[in-house]
């Protein structure tokens, strides 16, 4: 009776240890399973950073710099249209040639526009590895439809010949790119040359939600859209970066990535503003300007006009000036020019004929710096603009094309 005890109650110890012995298993096993979701999901947001971090970096590369020889919004010439959700910009253009036409020709396959900077033309002569840069003579037919270049030496078949310029889009729609963000596909859509080609922004375990783009000035100051759905044309001219963000989406994150991209041909040390009447943007005042300068005067015919206002909302003060443009021997030039400070008294004017090959100077007027636009050492100004709410405004532009040099 006694062995029959004990072995009752072996066994009860015996079912007793089972039960504690599964109880633990299974909070251990749940413990674990815890802990494997939770690595696992440490992996899946690791990978997922990688995909978002590798995606921003290919996108901002695409838009910034271009891709398959196709330049990118940091080589922008003109800024055409910019709204939250696209952006719409001139790249340069490049036309390459292995032998000239008859006369020693290189066609271009787009019109220049009026006023941009001069073509820059390349030549790699044979045996060479290097472009050399020689200056490019523009030359267009009498019905206006084709323009050609020349370098002023011969340039035999097997040299080869690069012309990067600034096509106008007007006459070229094809030469306008265009960044756009699709909504129902989740991408960003570049448009160019009739063709249309997306940035791939949708991986198989991230994807993107939103896409815009903002803009800013030479100073780094945001140009606000407000209520309006794009930059009116007195905010275009004063774009010199863009600013794009990207949210994307995966299954255990969401990243916002901003990317800053400068455009190299309108900051600073750009290439200028295309001027065309009613244009009216920013410009430093009279003691924090370096340069300002008219250039590329395009069509000029006789007795066009440009007449250029600077004034400050601040003390009410307004320079204006009047220039006269004509053709002396088969030459443009200058015939005359007025400056009227305040605005409607003539303080200065000269009628002598001078050339505008090498631009118009409105920081060195009548030769002394007294009625010119800066402030200059030693001189006693006439004209002294102070503040940070200078303005230029063109009032009068008969000639198809010209362009504004400003340097701060």
């Amino acid at each position: 009776m006694g062995n029959m005890r004990t072995d009752r109650k072996e066994k009860g110890l015996t079912l007793i240890e089972v039960l504690v012995a599964v109880s633990i298993a299974s909070i251990l096993t749940a413990g674990i399973e815890r802990l494997l979701d939770t690595a696992l999901t440490a992996w899946r947001y690791s990978i997922e950073e990688a995909v978002v971090s590798k995606m921003a970096e290919d996108v901002t590369r695409r838009m910034s710099e271009g891709d398959y020889e196709l330049q990118g919004l940091r080589d922008a010439v003109e800024i055409v249209d910019a709204q939250k959700k696209s952006v719409s910009f001139v790249p340069l253009w490049l036309d390459a040639f292995d032998q000239p036409t008859k006369g020693n020709r290189f066609y271009l396959s787009n019109r220049i526009r009026k006023g941009s900077a001069p073509p820059i033309g390349e030549v790699k002569f044979r045996g060479e590895t290097e472009f050399h840069t020689y200056r490019a003579f523009v030359h267009t037919s009498d019905s206006g439809t084709e323009e050609w270049i020349e370098f002023g030496f011969p340039i035999s078949k097997g040299n080869a010949v690069r012309i990067a310029y600034h096509p106008d889009y007007r006459k070229n729609p094809e030469t306008l790119m265009r960044y756009e963000w699709d909504k129902e596909k989740s991408t960003i859509f570049r448009h160019y040359n009739d063709e249309v080609a997306d940035f791939d922004l949708n991986r198989s375990s991230v994807h993107v939600t939103d896409a815009a783009f903002e803009y800013y000035d030479g100073y780094d100051r945001l140009l606000e859209l407000k209520d309006k759905d794009h930059l009116d044309a007195n905010q275009l001219v004063q774009v010199t970066a863009v600013e794009s963000n990207i949210v994307f989406r995966g299954k255990e994150l969401e990243r916002k990535s901003n990317s800053f991209i400068n455009v190299r041909a309108l900051g600073k040390s750009g290439q200028g503003i295309l001027l065309k009447e009613g244009l009216e943007f920013p410009i430093p005042n009279s003691e924090d300007i370096r340069a300002l300068q008219l250039l590329n005067f395009s069509e000029i015919r006789e007795g066009a006009m440009i007449e250029l206002k600077i004034y400050s909302k601040t003390d009410q003060q307004s320079w204006r000036i009047k220039l006269q443009l004509g053709i002396a021997d088969g030459s443009p030039v200058i015939k005359g020019q007025e400056i009227f400070y305040p605005e409607n008294k003539l303080m200065f004017d000269s009628f002598q004929e001078a050339s505008i090959r090498q631009g118009y100077d409105l920081l060195n007027v009548g030769g002394n710096g007294t009625f010119d636009y800066d402030d200059d050492g030693g001189i006693v100004d006439k004209v002294n603009f102070k503040g940070d709410d200078v303005f230029l405004k063109v009032i009068r532009m008969d000639i198809e094309g010209c362009m504004l040099i400003v340097r701060p």
